[in-house]
Order: structure tokens, then sequence, then C-alpha cells
């Protein structure tokens, strides 16, 4: 049985991951560093709240790509 091909466009997918993933990686450990920092709970609440909403959607779309 001979398997099947891949179409040109699943293979462009497949050779741009891994710099999706590099690049959602850093945008994480970047929103991290930010809500670990001291002050951050010291900011406005819609701040806070949108700076956690990045973090979950960046994982998220992390854990799609893996």
């Amino acid at each position: 049985k001979q398997a099947s091909k891949l179409s040109h466009d699943q293979r462009k997918i497949l050779r741009n991951l891994p710099s999706q993933i590099d690049s959602l990686e850093k945008n994480i450990a970047k929103i991290e560093s930010q809500v670990a920092a001291t002050d951050f709970y010291q900011k406005s609440k819609s701040h806070i709240d949108e700076t956690q909403a990045k973090l979950v959607q960046s994982n998220a779309e992390l854990e799609s790509k893996e």
C-alpha cells in the first residue's frame, strides 16, 4: 500500500511549523516574565486581564500546533 502524498499546502504548513512553534514559545516566555514581575498586579485590572488572556490564547495555540 502506497502512503498518500502530502499536498503542496500541507508541505508548506509542515515547513513553517517549527518557526511558528518557536515564535509562540518566545511570546509565552515574554508574557510569563511580565506576569512574574513584582509590579504586575499593581497595574490596571484591564491590563492584567488582557495579559492573562494573551497567555491563555498563546498556550492554546501552541498546544494545537504540537
